[in-house]
């Protein structure tokens, strides 16, 4: 009897330590950046709110997701980035965390750690589309073309008529050589587009009837539009005061409609002469539309009373550059130092910056100085690994420098991430070319006539390619 109780009560021991909850610890709550300081004094209130909440309670995971959609939604990405990575951590069942971790790991270039998030996000919330085509444009960047088909149409099973997976699901196609079922469904697709995504829908469909050899009208290059959905929505209820409508001023310059974006952005001077982020963005759309000076006069006004705010010297930047390309050679070569130096602040104000990396890489190939310039272009793939842009000009770089390993690799790199960009394809053909890779040059050379029939400099390069072929001078 005595050894039975004994027995009985070591059981009951046992179960009890099986069934205690484990002790979930939690990480101090990073400090806001200092750069908080050029936001609307609002979204300031805002951030340190909600920073108080976690560090009045670190081990809820709602206050830490809280301050990460307002870091979010005010582009603060590697504070965003840090709470969210907690918040999944201490409440690994929450399906909103993992996605807005899948969309900033997206963003910071960790894209085995997003496709991870959003397939996460799919298992716990199944009937959420938006996970899946998320998932699936990580697989084209990946120049996963079969894994990204599948994600795709894993999400229209779910959402037939959801534009992006539809989008998504053509682009996976013309990376397998699909080309005729990616027409027809960009065709579909065409007649349906709203405003925002019908040039990037026509500019595909372009793509694909060249590839066909059909003729097809003229269609500029696009940018992907910016996809939304409900739960990426939920950042707006984060932008307090004027960041919203700067936001819609944003989505209006990227659309092109540059009048109403500019409209609203002089509203909002008006009001707040005096908000940094407010003048940049007018700076660019005035920028954009042939007014350099004024531009610059906007931009130097919040350099001095801002210095720390960097966005502002990009912009400059990126202005002095434009101002450098008018100029006669005497007066350009300053120019080109002025937009350089600028350059350079960005970067010791926020050096994983992609885009003023790439700016000097562009000043360095005007200035002659191609190893410079792969330097830099490199440096922007680095901080930025889902732009095509930065391989490409790394490629083109090593090409002018007669590296023609160098340009096969990052030519090959910008192909897997857009495949459709007939300037790459043609690109890699003369690296080929000039390892005497004829064969695997001539491929690659039909892929560029394909995507753009007439274009002079493909020409000029199949008349190169079949000199070489030949042996006789083209």
């Amino acid at each position: 009897m005595h050894t039975r109780a004994v027995f009985l009560t070591g059981c009951l021991l046992l179960a009890s330590a099986g069934c205690e909850r484990p002790v979930i610890t939690h990480a101090t709550p990073p400090p806001l950046p200092a750069s908080i300081d050029r936001l609307d004094p609002a979204v300031v209130a805002l951030l340190r709110t909600r920073h108080a909440a976690v560090v009045a309670d670190p081990a809820n995971a709602t206050e830490w997701r809280a301050l990460a959609l307002a870091a979010e939604a005010n582009e603060l990405f590697d504070t965003a980035l840090a709470c969210v990575t907690e918040a999944v951590r201490l409440d690994p069942g929450a399906p909103r965390g993992w996605y807005q971790l899948g969309r900033l790991a997206t963003r910071a270039g960790d894209l085995d750690r997003a496709r991870e998030a959003f397939e996460t996000t799919a298992r716990l919330a199944p009937a959420y589309a938006p996970a899946l085509w998320r998932a699936g444009r990580v697989d084209l960047e990946r120049g996963r073309f079969v894994e990204a088909e599948a994600a795709f149409e894993r999400a229209l099973a779910i959402d037939a008529a959801l534009p992006a997976a539809r989008i998504g699901l053509a682009r996976a196609w013309l990376g397998q050589d699909r080309v005729a079922e990616a027409a027809r469904l960009l065709e579909e697709e065409s007649a349906n587009a709203d405003p925002a995504a019908r040039p990037y829908t026509l500019h595909l469909l372009a793509t694909a009837r060249r590839r066909l050899g059909q003729r097809s009208d003229p269609s500029p290059a696009a940018a992907a539009p910016t996809w939304s959905d409900p739960w990426t929505s939920e950042l707006a209820t984060y932008r307090p005061g004027y960041g919203a409508r700067i936001e819609a001023a944003r989505r209006d310059l990227d659309a092109g409609r540059r009048a109403a974006a500019e409209a609203t952005l002089r509203r909002l001077h008006a009001e707040t002469p005096d908000n940094p982020v407010v003048t940049a963005t007018l700076a660019r759309v005035v920028r954009e539309t042939g007014r350099p000076g004024e531009a610059l006069a906007l931009l130097d006004g919040i350099v001095a009373a801002r210095p720390g705010f960097f966005p502002a010297h990009f912009e400059r930047a990126v202005t002095l550059a434009q101002v450098a390309a008018t100029l006669p050679p005497s007066e350009a070569e300053e120019a080109r130092a002025r937009a350089d130096r600028a350059a350079t602040r960005v970067l010791e104000l926020n050096p994983s910056y992609a885009p003023a990396h790439a700016l000097r890489g562009d000043l360095a190939t005007v200035a002659g100085g191609l190893a410079a310039a792969t330097r830099h272009y490199a440096d922007a793939q680095r901080c930025d690994r889902t732009d095509p842009r930065w391989p490409q000009r790394c490629g083109i770089a090593a090409l002018r420098r007669g590296d023609w390993p160098a340009a096969e690799d990052w030519l090959e790199r910008a192909l897997a991430m857009r495949p459709e960009d007939a300037e790459t394809h043609r690109g890699l053909a003369i690296a080929y070319m000039s390892q005497g890779r004829l064969e695997a040059a001539d491929a690659t050379l039909s892929r560029a006539e394909a995507l753009q029939p007439g274009d002079p400099r493909i020409a000029r390069t199949r008349r190169d390619l079949r000199a070489l072929s030949t042996g006789t001078p083209p």
